[in-house]
C-alpha cells in the first residue's frame, strides 16, 4: 500500500492511497477444490410398500368366497399415500370398485358376488392379481402375484329319512339322549 502526499491544482494537500496486490497465476482447476460428483437428477421418492397378505403365500381362496387383503405403508415420511389411487386387476380386468380401502389395508372379492358378474364365479385355478397404490407425489408401489382359487365346497347332500329332521329336532334328540344317559347312570 502506498500513500503519497500530493498537491492539488488549488494548492491543497491530498492523500492518495494506492493499493497493489500481488496475484499469482494458478491454473483454474487448481484454485477450486474438487467437489464430489453430484447426480444430475434428484433421487426419486421411495415408493410405498404394498403386499398381498391374505391369502398367505402358498394358501388359496375358495371360488365361493374369493376375498383377498392387501396391506400398504408409505415409502417416505413426508409423502403421504393417496388412497384414491389404489387399483386392482384380476386377469387384466379392473376390480377396484369391489375393494374397500382403510388407513393401511384394503380388502375385497376378486369377482362381484352373483349375479353381479356376467362371467359367473371365478374358475378354479391360478389367477393373476395386480395391485398399485401411489403417494401424493406420484411414487407408486405395485405387486403382481398369482392367487390360487379352489372349487367351492360341495353343498352337503341333504340326508334322507330320520336324519333329515330340522336342526331344532336334532337338538331335542340330543337332549333326550343326554337325559336317557343320565338316567342310566343314576338308576342302579
Amino acid at each position: 500500500m502506498i500513500s503519497p502526499l500530493v498537491r492539488t491544482p488549488g494548492g491543497m494537500l491530498a492523500v492518495v492511497v494506492l493499493s497493489l496486490s500481488l496475484v499469482r497465476a494458478y491454473p483454474l482447476a487448481a484454485q477450486q477444490p474438487t467437489l464430489p460428483q453430484q447426480a444430475s437428477a434428484l433421487a426419486p421418492y421411495r415408493a410405498p410398500a404394498l403386499a398381498l397378505v391374505q391369502p398367505a403365500a402358498g394358501s388359496a381362496v375358495t371360488a365361493d368366497k374369493p376375498v383377498v387383503v392387501f396391506r400398504f405403508a408409505q415409502g417416505e415420511l413426508t409423502d403421504p399415500l393417496d388412497a384414491a389411487s389404489f387399483a386392482v386387476t384380476v386377469d387384466g380386468v379392473d376390480r377396484t370398485a369391489l375393494f374397500q380401502v382403510a388407513a393401511s389395508e384394503t380388502w375385497g372379492p376378486l369377482v362381484p358376488p352373483p349375479p353381479g358378474d356376467a362371467a359367473g364365479p371365478l374358475a378354479p385355478g391360478l389367477h393373476q392379481v395386480s395391485a398399485r397404490i401411489c403417494s401424493s407425489r406420484g411414487a407408486c408401489g405395485t405387486v403382481t402375484t398369482p392367487v390360487t382359487v379352489l372349487p367351492a365346497p360341495a353343498a352337503a347332500a341333504a340326508p334322507s329319512g330320520p336324519q333329515s329332521a330340522s336342526p331344532v329336532s336334532k337338538k331335542k334328540r340330543l337332549l333326550h339322549a343326554l337325559v336317557a344317559a343320565g338316567k342310566t347312570l343314576i338308576t342302579p
